[in-house]
Order: structure tokens, then C-alpha cells, then sequence
């Protein structure tokens, strides 16, 4: 059986950051993931970043994006820049179940900055991630299906056979629901949503725009549609046909120039997460963390506001907690990581 000080459940963005700063502390670790390889940043719809101070151990230069969110009215074939609440709460509850609306703001003016990789690819951080914590710190198409906390042990399947690790500190970025059912604990009715992704190469958009429209009509095929580093992004929440495809491509080849032969598809399981409250999901995390067992990330806290940046800062906050005390044994350190998680 292996033996291991800090033991990673995911290798998203979550994952990935602690890897780096136990790289960087010098402290043992491995990443377990179900899946192949890194799951590249297409793969769950387009993602960017908010900040660029991200205190990463490596070189990753960073530029601001010019941003636009505007919501897109087909039956009137236009862009509408300014959507009354009512309308879009209306639509997140029909066409994607959230409690919230979706954010539509005219171009230039979200409140926040916008960043990603200078070479416009967040794949690209992604890879520095890779290559900084090194090929040996990774354990490949290991899923998790069972954890002994009383004896610090993790099974996971690993090609139709267990395997064991042994850990001194266990830190996953799976979603709550995983890791609430694999320690027996009682917790709320946790929902998500599979999310379809469609994605297209594009020919003729600026690079350094980052462009999302939300579909106003519940009745389109997709409810929103992202570019950034030449690619279109259909989010859906079933697959689409290929009459539905055709009727995309009528309208929004009007915006965009992109090739249908292009087309790749995926499918995100827990793309869209809600249905309990911060006072929930905090008492989640007391039980899990009173097994020493540290959740992290926007899966990890249940928690479907929490940016890509925040998560890289959550793990170094518990890096820094596990080198500096050793663990989670003192009941001081575990309530502060509360208190910083929650």
C-alpha cells in the first residue's frame, strides 16, 4: 500500500495549485484523477480569470481582456444590451434553474477586470501548472470509492482494481456530494445539472475579446454562447441535434464565421450546482474537516460563485496551514481553516 504525507482528490484548477505550492514548500503530495490527463480548459466551457495577482510559484504572464456580457434576442435577430431583472430571473428559473439571474452587463462595463494567459490560451496555465509540479506527482484514472478517515486510507478504482494510499492529510477539490456520501455523513439534497458543451473554430474575431451571450429565448437550442482564443462555446443542457445545430449556425453565423466540421463535444457532469445555503455548506464543512479530510474549490465548498482565483488562494492557504502546524490534528488550526474555507 502507498504511503503518502498529502494526498490531492482532482487535478482542476483547485488541484493544481496545491500541487504547486506543496512543489514549492518542498512537502510530499500526489494528485489523483479519474481522468487521463488534465482536463483542458474547453472541455467545461470557457474559463478566465479576474485577477492576475496570483502569487504563483512560476512564470505565468497574464493580460486583461476586453470583456462584453449582453443577452441575444434571435426572435428579433439583435443584441440587447440591457435586460430587466424580471426577464432574466424569469430565465434563469426556466432555462437554468438557478435562484439567480445571469449577469448582463454592456460591453466594457462589468465591475471587475478580466485576464488570461498572453498567449490568449488558459490552457497554457494550465500546462505551467503540469510542468512545474512534475509528471511523477500525478496518479492517472484513479477514482475515489472509498475513504477510511478513522485510518487515513483512500480506495480508488484503478482499472477495475483497488488500490490503497495511505495519507497523513487528504485534500479533494470532488464535488460535496462525493465526498459527503463517502464518509456516511447526512447532509441536504445537493443538485446539479449536466452541462453540454459544443465548440466550433472561429475565423474572424478579435483575440483579445472575450465575448458571452445569454439567449433571452427559452425556446433556442443553447442558453449561452462564450468566444475567447478562437473558439465558440455552446452551452446547453441537453445534447443538440443536428437540426438544432443548423438552426444556430442560421443565426449566429451572422456574429461569427465558424466551421461546422470544426465541431467537438463534451459533456460536465456537475456543470451547474445550487440548492443549499452558506450556513449548509458550512456545516458540511465542520464534519468533513473534523475528519481531517480538507474540501476545497468551487466543487469542493459546493460553492458555484467562487472564481478560479479564489480557489488557487484557498490552496495556499492550506498549504501554508499544513506546513506550518503539520496538519490538521490541532483543533485551533482546523477551525481557522473553517473560518477561511467557509
Amino acid at each position: 500500500m502507498k504511503k503518502i504525507d498529502n494526498l490531492i482528490i482532482g487535478s482542476g484548477i483547485g488541484g493544481l495549485a496545491l500541487g504547486a505550492e506543496f512543489t514549492k514548500n518542498n512537502l510530499e503530495f500526489l494528485i489523483a484523477d479519474k481522468n487521463q490527463s488534465i482536463p483542458k480548459n474547453l472541455h467545461n466551457g470557457i474559463h478566465y480569470l479576474h485577477t492576475d495577482k496570483l502569487n504563483l510559484p512560476f512564470e505565468c504572464e497574464l493580460k486583461e481582456i476586453t470583456s462584453t456580457e449582453e443577452i441575444w434576442n434571435p426572435r428579433k435577430d439583435e443584441f440587447k444590451k440591457c435586460a430587466h431583472l424580471p426577464e432574466m430571473v424569469d430565465y434563469s428559473i426556466k432555462v437554468m434553474g438557478l435562484r439567480h439571474p445571469s449577469s448582463i452587463m454592456d460591453p466594457g462595463s462589468r465591475p471587475w477586470k478580466t485576464f488570461v494567459p498572453i498567449s490568449n490560451n488558459m490552457n497554457d496555465l494550465l500546462d505551467s501548472f503540469e510542468n512545474y509540479i512534475g509528471a511523477e506527482n500525478f496518479l492517472w484514472e484513479r477514482k475515489l470509492i472509498a475513504i477510511d478517515a478513522e485510518n487515513k486510507i483512500a480506495t480508488f478504482d484503478w482499472n477495475q482494481r483497488e488500490e490503497k494510499i495511505q495519507y497523513e492529510n487528504l485534500i479533494t477539490t470532488a464535488p460535496l456530494t462525493v465526498t459527503a456520501k463517502l464518509l456516511n455523513l447526512e447532509h441536504p439534497e445537493l443538485k446539479f445539472q449536466t452541462l453540454h458543451i459544443t465548440n466550433y473554430k472561429t475565423e474572424n474575431i478579435v483575440a483579445n475579446w472575450l465575448i458571452s451571450l445569454y439567449i433571452s429565448d427559452d425556446l433556442f437550442p443553447v442558453y449561452r454562447v462564450t468566444h475567447l482564443n478562437n473558439i465558440l462555446s455552446m452551452e446547453s443542457l441537453k445534447p443538440l441535434t443536428e437540426y438544432e445545430e443548423h438552426i444556430i449556425h442560421y443565426h449566429l453565423s451572422r456574429y461569427f464565421q465558424y466551421d461546422t466540421k470544426t465541431k467537438e463535444t463534451y459533456s460536465w457532469e456537475s456543470g451547474r450546482i445550487w440548492g443549499i445555503s452558506k450556513e449548509q455548506r458550512r456545516k458540511i464543512l465542520e464534519k468533513v474537516i473534523e475528519k481531517d479530510i480538507i474540501p476545497i474549490g468551487r466543487y469542493g465548498l459546493w460553492n458555484g460563485k467562487l472564481e478560479m482565483s479564489a480557489t488557487v488562494e484557498q490552496a495556499q492557504i492550506v498549504v501554508k496551514s499544513i506546513k506550518e502546524i503539520g496538519g490538521l490534528e490541532n483543533k485551533y488550526n482546523k477551525q481557522n481553516l473553517i473560518n477561511s474555507l467557509s
